[in-house]
């Protein structure tokens, strides 16, 4: 009986390769599925490269377009995607590297036992995170900042502002061209989806468009980092401090404005709170699934191709995640396992995305000079610790001291509450020193994630030229989450301060959490209140004027600022000179009419030497009369609206 059953167990079983075990095999060791896909993508790179026309040949061959933006295009994607095709060669080479199953991997450390998760925490943080979209809806709703117009490609000169905020450009200059360090193709993205759908169920016109689908993006990235920010701190442990940070990201006033304005920081700030978690996961998990590690790397290289500094950032976030292993995997496998995993997941992030790295890195040579105006009002290194703690700077910039009501600062709220703005700064430091220290004694992991992200926020004051001039520095956007938390960390603590007597503590805490409140509580009223910049009062105001006069009016704008108050009054005049200036009065005089004359970016426009004469013109209270003035959060886009007097009309003097 038993000689047949060994004859069946021959004919049934197949015959194995002696000589080549199954686990040495590229065909059949585990994970073949995903060998096969990369081989197969690497055929089909090889065959483009094979057949594409190559970058030497677009100089040589004069039948190919001699346009030197499409010829940076085919020059960077051929060489993005040859760099794709070496990365996956070397990934196909070193398959056992990291297609081998993981090996037997032993949690490391005791877990903290944590509580189970009740619905009253998740409850509060949706209940923060509502609160902080109700405080930060006017902003998305109001007028363009000039900063968002210059971002969004108004000033440009190759297209019109209509075209640029209506994203009119088709994909490929919205992915490839890099004209200047300022752009942004990831947001660039974003916007032209946001608002494509807006037109699309909105059924507006080619010539519209709209704030709130501008801002969405960015409106979306405030509110999930809102939430973010109360996951990550329940996981590490900290639940009331999660709730505490939650708190005081919705209620900051430099996140409330900066994170909606169009722009890359509020992206950033939420791409940066899925980088720690998605580290955090990838650290913890002990099956070693690729999902975790596959979405690190994707952020890494959203944030890569988000702004220039971006690979100093990814480049930092690959270094602590490899620390992270080394210090948490004693056994040498384990730690070789998770090693591979962070540089394999990069190097598939890389080949996904080199195609459009490579082609906006060889355009760098060739950016246009950004222009720094607005600038003046950033402040310097104090002035941006100051925003990253209260939201405010710690000086009032001497060039915006005189331009509107809407200037605050800790220098104010020192000279008018010296006592309070003293415990306000002492506590601040030292709750953040506090959290420091109870995040690296109870999850150093943790500490060290967040010292690396304030090493590399540290860092981008370094790579800036000068911070006043600069408008590129990101040291708010990256230090903010690592500072609020350990702040939160740190005042939670209060509430251990004495033992027995939780109402006390409960109240001391309170107290604390009021006077961070109470520092920047007028910039948050400001910000609920006003609009970044005033543009759509301002025309309500122009409009409800027509409507009274009984006569013809002429309407101008002069000087900088001009192009964006146009986008809301699509009929206002658009004056640069003197001359012009005294051609809107004589023909007032003329025809008899009402001259309006809309005057904004006074600090900006004074810097210009030939608008001093007409300048001085529209001061002469002989000549005009300021019968209005408008402000914005923006503190150089206050505007105000110069009526000619009726005398000047039959004798002015020329602004020559």
């Amino acid at each position: 009986m038993d000689y047949w059953h060994h004859r069946v167990k021959i004919l049934i079983v197949p015959k194995r390769n002696i000589f080549v075990r199954q686990e040495n095999s590229f065909w059949r060791a585990e994970g073949k599925w995903a060998r096969f896909s990369l081989l197969i993508i690497f055929l089909v790179l090889l065959g483009f490269l094979g057949t594409a026309v190559k970058p030497w040949e677009i100089i040589q061959n004069s039948s190919i377009p001699d346009e030197h933006s499409n010829n940076h295009f085919s020059v960077g994607l051929w060489y993005g995607f040859f760099g794709s095709f070496i990365i996956l060669l070397m990934l196909l080479i070193t398959w056992k590297k990291w297609s081998l199953p993981k090996p037997n991997i032993n949690k490391v450390g005791e877990k903290r036992a944590e509580k189970g998760q009740p619905s009253t925490y998740w409850i509060l943080i949706l209940l923060i995170v509502i609160f902080g979209g109700f405080l930060r809806w006017e902003l998305v709703t109001g007028s363009l900042s000039w900063e968002e117009y210059r971002t969004l490609g108004g000033s440009s000169e190759r297209s019109t502002p209509v075209d640029s905020l209506t994203f009119s450009e088709n994909w490929n200059n919205i992915l490839l061209d890099y004209p200047s360090s300022d752009k942004s193709h990831l947001l660039s993205a974003m916007l032209k989806v946001s608002h494509n759908v807006w037109s699309f169920f909105a059924n507006a016109e080619k010539v519209q468009f709209s704030e709130f689908a501008l801002r969405l993006p960015n409106f979306c990235a405030s509110l999930f980092s809102i939430l973010l920010v109360g996951i990550l701190l329940k996981k590490w442990g900290f639940g009331g401090a999660g709730i505490l940070c939650s708190f005081l990201l919705a209620m900051h006033p430099w996140h409330i404005e900066r994170g909606i304005l169009v722009g890359p920081d509020g992206i950033l700030i939420f791409l940066i709170l899925i980088n720690i978690l998605s580290i955090t996961y990838s650290i913890n998990d002990q099956t070693g699934k690729w999902l975790s590690w596959i979405t690190f790397s994707i952020v890494q290289f959203l944030i890569s191709y988000l702004i220039p500094q971006g690979i100093f950032i990814v480049i930092g976030f690959m270094i602590c995640a490899i620390v992270l292993v080394i210090h948490k995997e004693a056994n040498y496998s384990n730690r070789s396992f998770f090693i591979n995993r962070i540089i394999t997941s990069h190097a598939l992030g890389l080949a996904a995305f080199s195609p459009l790295l490579i082609t906006n890195i060889i355009q760098i040579s060739e950016w246009e000079k950004i222009s720094t105006y607005g600038y003046e009002y950033l402040g310097n290194t104090i002035d941006s610790i100051s925003k990253t703690l209260w939201g405010i700077p710690f000086y009032t910039p001497q060039e915006t001291i005189n331009l509107s009501t809407n200037i605050d600062s800790v220098g104010i709220s020192f000279i008018n509450n010296p006592i309070i703005t003293s415990i306000v700064i002492l506590t601040s430091i030292t709750a953040i020193v506090t959290g420091f220290i109870q995040t690296w004694l109870h999850r150093e992991g943790v500490a060290k994630i967040l010292v690396t992200i304030t090493m590399l926020g540290t860092s981008s004051i370094l790579l800036s030229s000068i911070i006043s001039q600069h408008p590129q520095h990101r040291f708010i956007s990256l230090m903010i989450i690592p500072i609020l938390i350990f702040m939160s960390i740190g005042l939670i603590q209060s509430l251990t301060l004495f033992k027995n007597r939780y109402l006390l503590s409960s109240c001391l805490l309170l107290v604390l959490v009021g006077l961070q409140l109470a520092i920047n509580s007028k910039q948050r009223k400001l910000t609920f209140n006003l609009s970044y910049s005033p543009q759509k009062e301002i025309n309500k105001h122009l409009q409800q004027r027509k409507i009274n006069l009984d006569k013809p009016i002429e309407i101008v704008s002069y000087g900088f600022g001009g192009d964006l108050m146009k986008l809301y009054s699509p009929d206002l005049k658009i004056i640069r000179s003197s001359d012009e200036l005294n051609e809107v009065i004589k023909k007032s005089k003329n025809q008899n009419q009402e001259v309006l004359v809309l005057f904004g970016y006074r600090h900006l426009n004074s810097k210009n030497s030939e608008k001093k004469n007409a300048i001085a013109l529209l001061d002469s209270r002989t000549t005009f009369h300021v019968s209005r003035k408008f402000i914005g959060l923006d503190p150089m886009s206050k505007y105000e609206i110069f009526r000619l007097l009726p005398e000047s009309n039959q004798e002015h003097s020329q602004a020559d």
